[in-house]
């Protein structure tokens, strides 16, 4: 896991993601970026985008 980016709609739920958050991802954490926003669909409370780095022989191969 590269990056997160967290959309929420409520700041003050903030701890309770960090909370989550610590359950799935051990330190170093990935680089993250939380911002609020008004609304997500489908009245949703929040939203969560990622950004991965897959590394396999081929990819390695071509990197280097």
């Amino acid at each position: 896991m590269a990056r997160l980016g967290l959309y929420l709609t409520d700041l003050g739920d903030f701890a309770k993601v960090n909370a989550v958050m610590a359950e799935y991802f051990d330190a170093p954490y990935p680089a993250r970026s939380t911002i609020q926003v008004s609304a997500l669909p489908k009245g949703a409370a929040f939203e969560v985008d990622a950004i991965l780095v897959l590394a396999n022989a081929s990819t390695a191969h071509r990197a280097g």
